[in-house]
């Protein structure tokens, strides 16, 4: 069921990697840009944006951003790692996000923070072929906002892998109107009171399961 849906009513169109450390990175922003400017230089291959940041700014303030049009965006900060690709419905995006997310991981231990939390956030665009009755008939329990002419919901599950808890949060836009949002966002995080040491290959290790998941279960996942 996933592959079809994907295929005939859903497109991603980014993905993103949030990697939280610990203790934060005041002290080695500039270095650590400097790194991923060279071991990034083919995603972003522009200098970055640094930003002064003071001590009493909250910690995931942008102190570094990357950023080229069309392609996506990396922002470092005291206390997190953003990565943000969009996506051009290639065959390997998979891949070449995983290699991005290793090496940028690869960074930040060497930089002596740990991993302590991980994210991931796909965001999907449903076909223009795509009604709010197909929603209701494939994903929706019988009966379920049967009259809806718009559906704007969320709900969080959380799951197992191994002996890990994960937050799976899913956000359904679906609007009749022609210049309506259309949208499904899955963000899968490990737990902020559940802190981890991730050292590169368990960073990549989610981040492998989490796809498989999606593209296995996403039809399952969905269902409201």
């Amino acid at each position: 069921m996933c592959s079809t849906l994907v295929n005939s009513m859903l497109s991603v169109r980014t993905v993103r990697i949030v990697l939280f450390v610990s203790p934060g990175l005041p002290d080695k922003v500039l270095s650590l840009a400097n790194e991923l400017s060279t071991i990034l230089s083919h995603v972003f291959p522009e200098d970055p944006m640094i930003m002064p940041v003071p001590a009493d700014v909250p910690p995931d303030f942008p102190s570094a951003v990357f950023q080229r049009a069309g392609v996506g965006q990396l922002t470092v900060a005291r206390s997190r790692a953003d990565l943000v690709l969009e996506l051009k419905d290639h065959d390997s995006w998979q891949e070449t996000f995983l290699d991005a997310t290793e090496r940028l991981a690869s960074s930040l231990v060497r930089a002596k923070a740990s991993i302590v939390r991980v994210g991931l956030v796909l965001t999907y665009v449903f076909s223009d072929s795509v009604t709010i009755a197909d929603i209701q008939e494939g994903y929706l329990r019988a009966g379920k906002a049967k009259d809806a002419e718009e559906i704007n919901v969320a709900w969080l599950k959380r799951v197992r892998w191994q002996d890990a808890l994960i937050n799976r949060w899913v956000r359904l836009t679906f609007s009749s109107e022609p210049t309506g949002e259309r949208s499904l966002m899955i963000d899968l995080n490990t737990p902020s009171g559940v802190p981890m040491n991730f050292n590169v290959a368990l960073v990549g290790e989610y981040v492998s399961y989490w796809f498989a998941e999606l593209d296995e279960k996403l039809g399952d996942i969905i269902e409201w």
